[in-house]
């Protein structure tokens, strides 16, 4: 119908064009088919319809002109977008977010929601992922069934000391906000959530979410334009990268997911522990720990040495209250005071000089050098 149209319009262009001069033209040669005598002001009125004639033709010749301009610009628009649209597909660009709203929240729980396989999420403090209901509800519902994986940058560092100082005269409290989310992944550790967390201290470099299927890649920076008010994060826009494993070595998914396993194992040092601390350990005889958190239940959790063959089980319906000291021993002689003694009658410690605390989902949320036990008089 559009292309009738304006088949229809171009005719109609080209006919007016045509019609005006060849009228003025008959006009002056043939001044009988009009039908009147050929005076001086006949001549004159004709001379001015001659000289409208003129400049009318040249305007619908412009318009014409500039008609075909208008459509050879589009055709070069669309062929323009369409070659993006390719170079996006050819590189898995599925979506592009221009700044941080809950459009880019809600595809980012529709993703996780379809996704399968450990979850990688990193980020300065992930803010979103605490105070965002929608982003909030799909993580934890994911860490029921699956692995995830987070790296916050560590609060205590100069780099989150630079950014907190970019950030402080808005209002924005950096350092406070990574403390809430860390603190708010080890409360889903507790509840066997199967969380993983590390910190990292080198400048922050990306924001990543990454699933078995998509990477959503937003680069941090540390400008701030002239007017921009707020936090900084959220304004350049980010990318949602579909994985093409077809690509092999070539796929851009695939860069991205490397690089969030270099920088989780180079930061294997910077595992975040659940607060509990051994207060007092005797290999092969004892350990005793305190809880510095909430209440834990511990159902299904286990304790053990690095090389371990039988972990130390806690019992059923065992709540490991805050601030209490518990006591689990090998050995029923010389065990200090505990607010709790748990027993064991097989050797789950040895004189390993590592101890491990995995929850029941088989996390691992806590890892400890057992100290040296020195004989006191």
């Amino acid at each position: 119908m559009v292309n009738t149209y304006k088949v229809i319009l171009k005719w109609v262009e080209r006919f007016l064009h045509l019609l005006v001069p060849l009228a003025a033209g008959i006009a002056a040669i043939f001044p009988q088919i009009l039908g009147t005598p050929f005076t001086t002001d006949s001549l004159i009125r004709l001379i001015l319809g001659l000289v409208a004639g003129i400049a009318v033709s040249g305007t619908l010749e412009r318009y014409v002109t500039l008609n075909e301009i208008e459509e050879h610009t589009r055709k070069l628009s669309e062929r323009s977008n369409i070659e993006l649209l390719r170079s996006a597909q050819e590189s898995g660009v599925d979506d592009i977010f221009p700044r941080a709203d809950d459009k880019r929240l809600r595809s980012m729980a529709a993703a996780i929601k379809h996704a399968t396989g450990v979850l990688d999420i990193c980020g300065i403090a992930l803010p979103s992922m605490v105070k965002n209901d929608i982003f909030r509800e799909a993580v934890v519902d994911y860490a029921k069934k699956h692995e995830i994986r987070v790296m916050l940058l560590d609060p205590d560092c100069d780099e989150a000391k630079r950014r907190a100082n970019i950030e402080a005269p808005l209002g924005r409290a950096t350092i406070t906000d990574i403390k809430d989310t860390r603190d708010w992944i080890l409360k889903q550790q507790t509840e066997n959530g199967r969380f993983r967390l590390h910190l990292y201290q080198i400048p922050p470099m990306l924001s990543l979410i990454i699933t078995n299927q998509h990477a959503y890649v937003e680069p941090y920076h540390f400008g701030r334009p002239e007017g921009l008010e707020g936090c900084i994060g959220g304004n350049v826009p980010m990318m949602k990268i579909r994985n093409l494993p077809e690509l092999e070595y070539r796929n851009p998914y695939a860069f991205f997911k490397a690089h969030f396993e270099y920088l989780w194992n180079f930061t294997r040092g910077l595992r975040v522990n659940l607060l509990i601390e051994i207060i007092e350990a005797r290999p092969s005889h004892y350990v005793m720990l305190e809880n510095k958190m909430k209440n834990i239940n511990m159902e299904g959790w286990e304790l053990s040495g690095q090389d371990s063959q039988r972990p130390f089980q806690f019992e059923h319906g065992t709540i490991w209250e805050r601030g209490q000291k518990l006591l689990i021993a090998q050995d029923k002689n010389d065990l200090p005071k505990a607010d709790k003694v748990l027993k064991t009658n097989y050797d789950f410690l040895g004189n390993n000089s590592i101890l491990r605390l995995v929850t029941a989902s088989g996390i691992l949320v806590a890892e400890w050098s057992i100290p040296q036990y020195v004989e006191t008089t």
